[in-house]
């Protein structure tokens, strides 16, 4: 948490710029329209404008995007065990990309969130498929992957590989 606060106030780069451009457009819609990404994150962003537009405060809210992605890797690592969910959430603290994006006001501490929230509520799924909440949980994840970052499109088939995967794999070891 202390390295992910350190430097909140910097100056934004051209990204995040662009970022804060496209949520705070008078004319939001066609702001989006002829943006490279999808929506989700500019949506969000806007809203959260809507409380401050200090540079901290924008930074805020991946800052706690990426605490959030932290506590969904350990949910998720910890049904394998204890110790995997521990080393999963020290390596995701300290990784130099993780940390990086986890203060840009862009969309990726979204895309880690939605894609580390799809895998844990597909490991629920695997070990209850009668699990409504989970699946629920996970049609959401893997739409906001979608709607958040072009390559969470992509995210979304792998997820699938995940579930049957795992689906074969709990299937062996039941029999």
């Amino acid at each position: 948490l202390v390295l992910r606060c350190l430097g909140l106030g910097r100056a934004p780069w051209l990204d995040e710029i662009s970022s804060i451009t496209v949520a705070s457009s008078s004319d939001f819609i066609d702001s989006l329209k002829h943006y490279d990404h999808p929506p989700l994150y500019f949506i969000i962003l806007r809203s959260w404008m809507t409380i401050s537009t200090q540079i901290e405060w924008l930074r805020a809210l991946s800052l706690g995007l990426s605490i959030t992605t932290m506590l969904a890797i350990y949910e998720w690592l910890r049904y394998f065990s204890t110790s995997a969910a521990i080393f999963g959430v020290t390596i995701f603290g300290f990784s130099p990309p993780a940390l990086l994006f986890s203060q840009e006001i862009r969309g990726y501490p979204l895309l880690m969130l939605a894609c580390s929230a799809s895998l844990l509520y597909a490991e629920k799924l695997v070990r209850n498929p009668q699990n409504k909440a989970a699946l629920f949980f996970l049609t959401v994840s893997l739409t906001a992957c979608a709607t958040t970052h072009i390559l969470g499109i992509l995210a979304t088939v792998s997820f699938s590989l995940y579930i049957l995967a795992r689906t074969r794999t709990l299937s062996t070891l039941i029999t």
